[in-house]
């Protein structure tokens, strides 16, 4: 069994890599480009978006998949769509990613969503809210809530994932996950696949009422946890063993803390001149 648990870099989920390039969108032109084209992008002033500019026709084009990421930076994108189709489209293989404080409304006056999704969307920040029609319409695609807000009403149809929903599949099918928000379970999370599981916690916390948070079940789990605070609330009966993260398996009783009564006779044999 590997568990590697290592120390965090940056918990604001900052990088230091120098390829790591990031644009600025300061205007409507601006968005669209950034849906496009794909990249890093953060939004640097307020957007008032109305359905009869021309400009927007943005699309993440479905025979060039992209991955834009966009920060929205503490900004409102106040969204009026009185047209017949949405004003953004996610295609099917491509990634929107949204990241950051802010705020995207959609108005009162709008009759049809903002994006049309048929790819992947990630709220990993800032609220989504409607007086009217659905900031997001999941038409074939799938939006997976990882630290954002989104009222009610903000995301229509499809598939939606909540935190607890990735974190369980990762758990189960392997691969990696940033956490953007602090999560409270009432089980414990059972690690079942061999598959390399990768969990930075970015400085964010895990809360269980169960005796432990994590729980490996199979012999050749490969797990690294980063960064994650873990706060187990219960007491495991007859023992004083409360545990962030437990390991099944032949060394399971050492871990439930059966490693006392050997540790006891151990002692004794050898005050006793008994240890040979």
């Amino acid at each position: 069994i590997k568990v590697n648990i290592t120390d965090a870099f940056d918990n604001q989920g900052n990088t230091t890599d120098p390829n790591y390039n990031i644009g600025t969108i300061s205007s409507l032109g601006e968005l669209v480009a950034a849906i496009e084209n794909g990249g890093n992008y953060v939004i640097i002033s307020d957007l008032n978006i109305s359905s009869g500019a021309s400009t927007l026709s943005a699309s993440l084009l479905a025979s060039e998949p992209k991955q834009t990421i966009i920060n929205l930076n503490g900004k409102t994108i106040t969204v009026h769509n009185t047209a017949s189709a949405p004003l953004i489209t996610v295609a099917d293989g491509s990634v929107l990613t949204l990241t950051g404080d802010g705020t995207i409304i959609v108005t009162s006056d709008s009759t049809t969503a903002f994006i049309d999704n048929n790819g992947t969307i990630n709220l990993e920040g800032g609220t989504l809210t409607t007086d009217s029609v659905a900031v997001i319409d999941n038409s074939n695609g799938t939006t997976n809530v990882n630290g954002g807000e989104p009222t009610d009403g903000a995301i229509n149809g499809g598939a939606v994932n909540s935190v607890t929903d990735l974190i369980n599949n990762v758990l189960t099918n392997g691969g990696e996950l940033t956490l953007h928000e602090d999560v409270t379970f009432t089980e414990a999370l059972m690690v079942t696949t061999t598959n390399p599981i990768i969990i930075d916690g970015n400085g964010h916390t895990l809360t269980t009422s169960a005796t432990r948070a994590i729980r490996l079940t199979v012999g050749e789990a490969n797990v690294t946890i980063s960064n994650l605070n873990t706060v187990v609330t219960a007491e495991r009966i007859g023992t004083n063993d409360i545990r962030g993260i437990s390991i099944d398996g032949n060394i399971d009783n050492v871990m439930d803390g059966d490693l006392d009564g050997f540790i006891n006779a151990y002692l004794t044999q050898l005050a006793t001149g008994e240890l040979k």
